[in-house]
């Protein structure tokens, strides 16, 4: 596998994440859920938040490999 390859994967693994996150966000009542339903739920859009900037960063670096390659920065 390419390093572009693997870079596109950790992108879209990341947006998914994302899309989770905001799925989660906007079904998350705080009234009609309750006070500990809610917390575990936004517990979950956290991780899934964390979870998909951590990819991102992942993705960046391999994406711009071979830019720091060139200039000597390499990872």
């Amino acid at each position: 596998m390419k390093i572009t390859e693997l870079a596109e994967e950790y992108k879209q693994q990341s947006e998914q994440l994302k899309e989770k996150a905001e799925s989660l966000r906007r079904r998350a009542s705080k009234e009609e859920m309750g006070g500990e339903a809610w917390l575990r739920i936004q517990k979950k859009i956290n991780a899934y938040e964390d979870m998909a900037a951590e990819c991102w960063g992942i993705w960046h670096k391999l994406a711009h490999y071979y830019d720091d390659v060139e200039d000597g920065h390499a990872l």
